[in-house]
């Protein structure tokens, strides 16, 4: 999921987007505007403290058998903790 965010968002930095409806009220643009960063950030974040939530508890994240991603904390049940919690939280 993550690898397939990051391409989405090369793709939106290198192509235009619509052009808001005119219909629109200038606070449902920036809303919109604002819910859709949101969602980009959520679907960063969730695959990254899922990244870190396994590292934490000692598990390895292999991608497909192909290869393995590295490890960016060590082993700890508190820190484990809290990342399975924050993973939690940004999915809900």
């Amino acid at each position: 999921v993550l690898g397939l965010m990051l391409i989405r968002m090369v793709w939106r930095l290198s192509n235009t987007r619509p052009k808001p409806l005119p219909t629109h009220a200038a606070w449902e643009r920036h809303l919109a505007h604002l819910v859709h960063i949101l969602f980009y950030i959520c679907l960063v974040a969730i695959p990254v403290s899922g990244w870190l939530m396994s590292s934490a508890k000692g598990f390895s994240v292999s991608v497909f058998g192909l290869f393995t991603l590295p490890d960016f904390i060590r082993p700890d049940e508190s820190t484990a903790s809290l990342m399975v919690l924050i993973h939690r939280c940004i999915g809900y």
